[in-house]
């Protein structure tokens, strides 16, 4: 009986691998990007209605446009610091310090919430639009497992070699002529 369960549990890995295109030793690698995926989508869905109730039921909605100006301003300052610090650690350990700091910062939010400072909700609504895209992008410049054998971002084929450049970029570079 017990050589069954372990004969079809192989059967169904192989299945699984096959199906998703997985290579042998990517399965766990797959489940971990997966469930990391999901928990940041649910954290940035759940940071924006969070956000946008608490921010609306303070504040007039015509303060909404400033919210959009202040996301502006905000977002590229933290991507431009995000990218200075990015190359320099690496990935599981940056994407597990920001994480650390998103729920540093969240908890900051409540606390200040709950001592019923008012300025928080439009630095909130800010934030939560920031760490929520953070924490969707920062694992897309790693190789992707699957069938999509290379990586988000550049980087590498299943083969090991470089990615091709794609022609606009050739012709863009001057390395191809542009077709009349």
């Amino acid at each position: 009986m017990e050589q069954e369960s372990v004969e079809a549990h192989s059967w169904l890995q192989r299945k699984t691998q096959d199906v998703l295109g997985l290579r042998p030793g990517e399965v766990f690698k797959s489940a971990v990007f997966f469930a990391y995926l999901a928990l940041a989508s649910s954290i940035y869905i759940t940071g924006k209605t969070t956000r946008d109730t608490l921010f609306l039921s303070r504040y007039e909605l015509d303060m909404l446009p400033w919210m959009f100006i202040g996301y502006g301003i905000v977002s590229p300052i933290v991507a431009f610091l995000y990218g200075r610090v990015a190359d320099r650690f690496r990935r599981d350990r940056l994407i597990m310090t920001t994480s650390a700091i998103g729920a540093v910062t969240y908890v900051g939010v409540w606390w200040a919430a709950s001592s019923k400072w008012s300025w928080i909700y439009p630095v909130f609504y800010i934030w939560a639009e920031v760490v929520g895209g953070l924490f969707l992008t920062q694992p897309g410049t790693g190789r992707l497992p699957g069938p999509a054998g290379g990586t988000l971002g550049g980087g590498q084929q299943r083969d090991g070699g470089p990615l091709p450049t794609p022609p606009r970029r050739q012709r863009e570079a001057g390395q191809i002529k542009a077709e009349r």
